[in-house]
C-alpha cells in the first residue's frame, strides 16, 4: 500500500481509505452500471445531482491514474501503531467491562452499586485520553489539521460533534444504570450500541438527505452551511484520516479532488455506506433486544458488551477485502484497459 506518483506504475495510493462507497447518480447497486474506457477515453465524473459540486474535465487532459491520496498506512510505524491502539481500544472497551464486573462481583463482597461504580469509572479510558488529544489538536492556533476553509480554533470537524454527542448518551446511560442499590445491569449493557445507533443513523441520513437534495442546516466538516451533504463515509474518513491519522488539512484537499475525479471511487464509498450504515443499525437494534429478552441477566450484559466488537471486526475485514477489490478496478478503469461494473 505505498504510494505512487501517476508516472509510476499503478500502484494505488489511497489504501489507508479501506471502507468506502458511492453509487453514481444514485444507481442502484442491484443493477449494475458498465463504463468502458479506451486509451483515449478516460474516466470523468458524470452528471450527479447527489454530488453537485462535481467538475468534469477535459478527457484529452485527464492523467492515467486518479488523483494521489499522498497517504499510506503501510509503513511499519503506522502499521505497529494501529495494532497496539485497537488491541488497548479492544481490552478497554470491552474486555475490561466483562471481566472486570465478574472479577468484583463474585471474589470480593462488594455491593452491586459499588461494583458498577468501579466498573463505570473504568470504562473508556484510552477513548477520553483519545478525545483529548484530538481536540486540542483541532483547537491550538496553529492546527493544520482542521476543515478546509475554518480558521477559527472552535471549528471542529463533524466527527468530533457527533463523538462528543455520542459520549455524552453514553455517560448518562452510566450514570442512570449504575447509580441505584441494584444496578440496572439491562441498561449498563446498551452503551456500545449506542455507538452503533448514532454510527448507523448519521451514515443513512446523510444518505437520504444527498438524495433528495436536502442541505445541511450546519457545516459538515469541510462542507459550508446550506450545501447537499457529500457521502457520508467520505466525512468520515476525512476527518478520522486528517486528524487522528495526523495526515492534515492537505488531506482533506487530496480527498476531495479523488472523490470528485474518480466515479469507481464514488461508487465504493456508497456501497460502504449502505454496508456499514445498515450493519450497524441491525446489529445496534439486535444487541438492544437480547439485553431486555435473555432471562440470565449477566448473560445480557456480557452479549452487549461483545457483540458490537465482533461485528465491528467482521465488518472491518470484509471491507478491508472489497476496498482492495475496488481499488484494483479504479485502477484499470483509469488505465482505460477492461470494461468494469461499477
Amino acid at each position: 500500500m505505498t504510494e505512487t506518483n501517476a508516472s509510476d506504475a499503478p500502484s494505488d495510493n489511497s489504501h489507508d481509505l479501506r471502507p468506502l462507497a458511492h453509487h453514481p447518480g444514485g444507481a442502484s447497486p442491484s443493477k449494475p452500471l458498465t463504463t468502458t474506457h479506451t486509451a483515449s477515453s478516460r474516466p470523468e465524473p458524470l452528471p450527479n445531482p447527489i454530488n453537485n459540486d462535481l467538475t468534469s474535465p477535459s478527457t484529452s487532459d485527464l492523467p492515467t491514474t486518479p488523483p494521489s491520496l499522498n497517504y499510506t498506512v503501510r509503513t511499519c510505524p503506522r502499521l505497529w501503531w494501529m495494532a497496539i491502539f485497537w488491541t488497548v481500544t479492544l481490552i478497554d472497551s470491552c474486555i475490561l467491562p466483562i471481566t472486570l464486573y465478574f472479577t468484583l462481583h463474585y471474589l470480593t463482597s462488594l455491593s452491586p452499586n459499588t461494583v458498577f461504580s468501579i466498573v463505570t469509572g473504568a470504562i473508556g479510558g484510552l477513548s477520553i485520553v483519545e478525545y483529548a488529544i484530538r481536540s486540542w489538536r483541532l483547537w491550538k492556533s496553529n492546527s493544520t489539521c482542521r476543515p478546509l476553509g475554518e480558521p477559527s480554533r472552535w471549528a471542529f470537524d463533524f466527527f468530533h460533534w457527533i463523538y462528543s454527542f455520542t459520549w455524552l448518551i453514553c455517560m448518562v446511560e452510566l450514570i442512570v444504570g449504575s447509580v441505584p442499590d441494584e444496578p440496572y445491569i439491562r441498561l449498563l449493557a446498551l452503551v456500545p450500541a449506542t455507538f452503533l445507533y448514532v454510527f448507523g443513523l448519521q451514515l443513512l441520513l446523510f444518505d437520504f438527505m444527498a438524495r433528495f437534495g436536502i442541505r445541511s442546516p450546519v457545516p459538515i466538516s469541510s462542507q459550508p452551511r446550506g450545501e447537499v451533504p457529500r457521502n457520508a463515509v467520505f466525512t468520515l474518513v476525512e476527518d478520522v484520516v486528517a486528524v487522528d491519522g495526523s495526515a492534515g488539512t492537505e488531506y482533506r484537499e487530496r480527498l476531495l479532488a479523488r472523490y470528485k475525479a474518480s466515479e469507481t471511487f464514488r461508487a465504493m464509498m456508497q456501497t460502504m455506506t449502505w454496508f456499514w450504515g445498515w450493519g450497524a443499525l441491525v446489529t445496534a437494534v439486535l444487541t438492544t433486544v437480547l439485553a431486555f429478552a435473555l432471562e440470565n441477566k449477566e448473560v445480557a450484559y456480557t452479549q452487549g458488551w461483545s457483540v458490537p466488537f465482533v461485528w465491528a471486526m467482521l465488518w472491518a475485514a470484509l471491507s478491508w477485502w472489497y476496498v482492495e477489490r475496488m481499488l484494483k478496478v479504479e485502477r484499470e478503469v483509469w488505465r482505460g484497459s477492461k470494461d468494469v461494473p461499477v
